[in-house]
């Protein structure tokens, strides 16, 4: 059985208790260690990210030069880990010979082993709200194919 580390547990302590019951009981049935590295952002965090892949012109506009990372700025456009509590979080997987990874396939494993604790705690009336995985926006099962933006270490609560 695996534990959470003390830097997850301060992260999943800033995250809604719906999301805290979802992360504590998934952490029993997964096969995949798992941490939570992101819960509430700072504005000043959230903009730093919604930075990278984009340069400010000399005119005070924006422009994308690379992978971006987030289309939410924290200043115009809050976003789910901007409210407190946070109403989502970012995992990362453990792995024997790495120290952290965000490879698709465990973080694949942990998701489900996530949305079935979700599904199951809302159905059993422990929570009120449901997961959303960023990697599956529209919640169809497909990886592929209609997702606009691929967060696949994110996961967000949304009111069932």
């Amino acid at each position: 059985m695996f534990e959470f580390s003390e830097r997850s547990i301060k992260e999943i302590q800033t995250v809604h208790k719906d999301g805290q019951l979802i992360l504590h009981e998934a952490l029993l049935w997964t096969p995949v260690d798992f941490g939570v590295s992101e819960g509430h952002r700072s504005v000043d965090r959230q903009f730093a990210l919604w930075q990278q892949g984009r340069k400010l012109l000399g005119n005070g506009e924006w422009t994308v030069v690379g992978p971006v990372v987030t289309n939410i700025d924290g200043l115009t456009v809050k976003g789910k880990h901007n409210v407190m509590p946070s109403m989502a979080w970012d995992i990362f997987c453990y792995h024997p010979d790495r120290n952290i990874a965000y490879d698709t396939e465990h973080i694949a494993v942990v998701a489900g082993v996530l949305l079935a604790t979700a599904s199951r705690l809302l159905a059993e009336k422990k929570i009120t709200h449901r997961l959303k995985w960023g990697a599956d926006w529209d919640a169809d099962g497909l990886l592929i194919f209609d997702q606009k933006f691929d967060d696949r270490p994110h996961f967000q609560l949304e009111l069932a």
